[in-house]
């Protein structure tokens, strides 16, 4: 679990040390929550990343950010890279429908399973794998496309 919290901060802070000091936060908070946790509403996983979701939404409220010195330069790198990396996805991904979109997010950019999916979608898994293969299928076509534009 600590790791799927882990990347999932680490890909939306612009530090990784950061990242760390937030997920340690969550999961102290989630600690201490625990009691309040109802698997009625949702899955364990569920419940952290949601939580997960408010620390970074306090976090860049608060602007709660370090100061890059020289040393950073190769980190702020990496992250316009995964930036452009993002973005690259979402221009390639505007032309499929909006529950694709969604979906595709979720596996990709959230890094989440199959499994977890199909549990937030009430969809069967191999329901779910087939969406992929097929989903797959087509973006290729579609680089290949702009790649020869």
């Amino acid at each position: 679990m600590f790791d799927r919290v882990y990347r999932y901060v680490v890909r939306r802070t612009p530090q990784v040390e950061e990242a760390k000091d937030l997920v340690a936060d969550i999961m102290i908070r989630a600690f201490e929550r625990l009691p309040q946790f109802d698997a009625e509403k949702g899955s364990y996983e569920q419940w952290i990343i949601g939580m997960a979701k408010f620390a970074l939404i306090d976090y860049w409220r608060r602007g709660e950010r370090c100061v890059l010195i020289e040393g950073d330069v190769t980190q702020e790198e990496n992250i316009m890279n995964r930036i452009d990396d993002e973005l690259s996805f979402e221009h390639r991904i505007a032309s499929l429908p909006d529950e694709h979109k969604i979906l595709l997010r979720l596996r990709y950019v959230d890094d989440m399973s199959l499994l977890t999916i199909a549990e937030m979608t009430h969809t069967n898994p191999s329901t779910l794998r087939s969406f992929f293969s097929r989903t797959h299928k087509r973006l290729r076509t579609i680089i290949d496309e702009q790649t020869y534009e």
